[in-house]
């Protein structure tokens, strides 16, 4: 049995940084990984913002492409075009970024377990979490779930409910894609309840992919991909798919992160962003607060008697805060999508003090920084009654501005 400070399960960006951070702080890590390669199997389309970049502590030799705009694209309307000379978002190699995260943790001096598939975890008497994984024990006096979405530390928890979307996609090569320019489509009959994307690698190269909720048998992605394909003939003419994968985005709904010696990071708590389903930036960022309350717990209380109540309260006030904002954004969106109102609110974002103020305040981690802005737009567009004081009250407003305006045109 390997006594250690912290075992952290995963060795994704959430795992490696939260080993990572622990170092820092000097508790002793261990990090058992189920995969034996580091970043593989690749189910990321890996687009992320600058400051995703800055907080996983890298420079920009792993980004691939700058992106500066996006073609939104509803039926037949005429599609919603963004960007000016601002780099929005970074297109990265993902299997180099986790394998660069779990390398400085090594280097920091955590010890990495590759092959090692967590099967069982108990809590003793004593106050230490025992882990069962390759026939062996492990215990900590900490444990951190960041496991993915089929999380066996989640689970451990009692957490049973996620609100999860199927995705399927890939790569491939395209003559004819805009190089800086991300493409989105919100069609109802090839995404439901999500969206279909394509993001230029290079040149040539693109990541492709579809999603929808989990659950419904006939919406099957790989049947909306090949939908999207035929609905949009023209962006994919001369296709040419290289690779093509399946896999799971656990979108952010309240779960138990915390227990008196657990606590749950990333994917693992379900805290990809409901907005775009990205859970990088929110991962590396709840390892920094998941690593600090593991350490003010271990030198602040004596053995058995670890609180690690903070951490939820703490990730409240920063991004999670944030998560729950989002939430409410995906009702109204997968409301004005089910009702076919999309289109209208592509035609109104195209007014140009409207998509003004998308270029100056659109934000891929941060998406409800654009909503007060937009409301205060339309409340003196159309009258004081959606005026927007808290974000809590946001789903009803912005059904009222997108009705209103498609009653006026």
């Amino acid at each position: 049995m390997l006594e250690t400070d912290v075992i952290v399960v995963g060795a994704g960006p959430a795992g490696s940084m939260s080993a990572i951070q622990l170092r820092n702080y000097g508790l002793t890590v261990l990090v058992l990984e189920e995969h034996s390669t580091i970043g593989k199997p690749l189910h990321c389309s890996g687009l992320v913002t600058p400051r995703t970049l800055e907080s996983a502590g890298l420079d920009h030799s792993l980004v691939l492409n700058e992106i500066k705009g996006a073609e939104i694209f509803v039926g037949d309307v005429k599609p919603l075009v963004l960007g000016n000379d601002v780099t929005r978002a970074l297109v990265i190699d993902r299997v180099a970024f986790d394998k660069y995260l779990a390398n400085q943790a090594v280097l920091n001096g955590a010890q990495l377990n590759l092959g090692h598939r967590v099967t069982h975890i108990e809590n003793t008497p004593s106050g230490t979490t025992v882990v069962h994984a390759n026939q062996k024990t492990f215990s900590s006096r900490i444990l951190f779930g960041c496991d993915g979405w089929r999380s066996k530390v989640s689970s451990h928890l009692g957490n049973t409910k996620k609100d999860l979307i199927w995705c399927y996609g890939g790569e491939g090569v395209v003559p004819n894609h805009p190089k800086d320019t991300v493409r989105v489509y919100l069609d109802a009959e090839i995404a439901p309840n999500w969206f279909g994307w394509t993001i230029p690698i290079d040149n040539k190269r693109i990541r492709i992919g579809i999603g929808t909720t989990f659950g419904s048998p006939e919406r099957k992605p790989i049947h909306l991909f090949n939908k999207l394909l035929k609905q949009y003939p023209t962006h994919f003419e001369g296709l040419n798919i290289t690779s093509l994968s399946g896999g799971f985005i656990p979108l952010y709904t309240p779960q138990v992160i915390e227990s008196r010696n657990s606590l749950l990071i990333g994917d693992a708590a379900s805290h990809a962003k409901p907005t775009s389903g990205g859970g990088i930036y929110t991962a590396l960022e709840g390892a920094k607060t998941a690593a600090e309350t593991a350490y003010q717990a271990l030198s602040s209380t004596q053995a058995g008697s670890i609180q690690l109540n903070s951490y939820h309260s703490a990730w409240s006030k920063t991004l999670g805060k944030e998560l729950v904002r989002g939430s409410e954004l995906r009702k109204v969106f997968m409301d004005l999508q089910s009702n076919n109102q999309l289109p209208t609110v592509i035609n109104t974002l195209s007014i140009k003090p409207l998509k003004k103020m998308v270029h100056n305040y659109g934000d891929i981690d941060y998406p409800s920084a654009l909503v007060n802005p937009i409301l205060r737009a339309a409340s003196a567009m159309i009258g004081p009654a959606l005026q927007l004081s808290k974000m809590s009250r946001a789903s009803l407003p912005l059904k009222r501005f997108v009705s209103q305006l498609a009653s006026q045109k």
